[in-house]
């Protein structure tokens, strides 16, 4: 993987460390990962096609994530945004999130999911 073709990752965790883990995990497979620790940090950091994929932790506030997620796809429907929960949360109908990704799995399927969403995005484009 080239510069150029380095994938862009916001990484939404209101608990800094675990954060600053999960973009140390992205970095050594290849993708730019920037990690901010709020809502409004990540509102002031996103602007439409800056990041292929927006990661928000869901934490113990699934409102403020789905809300969140729901913005960007207002800006932008391409955004893709996915959630990561500890615990199945229920999601209603609607175009966001794009994934829900179980922090109970591992690294190791954090990773291949982000590999899916970011690949199948790629295929819908081409």
């Amino acid at each position: 993987m080239t510069i150029t073709e380095k994938k862009r990752v916001l990484v939404v965790c209101p608990d800094e460390r675990l954060g600053e883990i999960r973009c140390m995990i992205l970095h050594s497979h290849g993708y730019d990962a920037l990690c901010v620790n709020s809502p409004e940090v990540a509102r002031r950091t996103w602007a439409p096609g800056a990041y292929q994929l927006i990661l928000v932790d869901v934490q113990s506030d699934p409102d403020t994530a789905l809300s969140l997620c729901d913005e960007f796809k207002s800006k932008d429907e391409s955004q893709l945004v996915a959630l990561m929960s500890q615990h199945h949360i229920y999601i209603p109908p609607s175009a966001c999130p794009d994934e829900v990704i179980p922090k109970a799995e591992g690294p190791r399927v954090f990773v291949q999911k982000v590999k899916e969403l970011l690949e199948g995005a790629a295929e819908a484009r081409s």
